[in-house]
């Protein structure tokens, strides 16, 4: 929105898009990284037990986390106006997200206010918030490739099993 001259194209992943607050802001500077917290994240059924594991092993050693982007998302919502995003925009998310879910309902509206009609809007089945850890993340990197490689001369994406595309 401030330097739109420096983006060629934006991809918005699971992007919270809902008007005025929702919770109790938090008060404090951080907040405890805690094994349910972690594990919070993730949809059990969109993701490897393994990578819950790795993740909530790996996320609990820093003890702590710092509440700024809380603190925004619960006083300064919406964050962003589509309406002052003038470049080639997508939106993707998964359809499990509990945190930036598909049935918000400014969702639609957000999208439709994008002002460039080069723009996209995708649903990844069987995904979740953390959908770059999840089972169907391969979709995301396709996509985003896919999404970024527009207008690039000679770009030529293979995915596995299916031939050039």
């Amino acid at each position: 929105m401030q330097r739109p001259h420096k983006v060629r194209r934006l991809v918005l992943y699971a992007p919270p898009v809902w008007r005025g607050p929702r919770e109790k802001a938090p008060t404090a500077e951080f907040r405890p990284v805690t094994v349910e917290v972690s594990k919070n994240l993730f949809e059990p059924q969109a993701t490897d037990p393994e990578v819950i594991e790795t993740f909530v092993r790996e996320a609990v050693k820093y003890g702590k986390a710092p509440n700024g982007v809380f603190m925004d998302l619960f006083t300064k919502m919406p964050l962003t106006d589509p309406r002052q995003i003038p470049v080639p925009t997508l939106i993707i998310l998964g359809d499990l997200d509990r945190l930036t879910p598909i049935n918000q309902p400014e969702l639609p509206g957000f999208f439709a206010d994008l002002p460039n009609s080069d723009k996209q809007f995708i649903i990844v089945p069987g995904a979740g918030h953390a959908l770059i850890m999840q089972k169907p993340r391969l979709r995301f990197f396709v996509e985003v490739a896919k999404w970024f490689s527009i207008d690039q001369p000679g770009w030529r994406m293979e995915v596995p099993g299916t031939g050039p595309r």
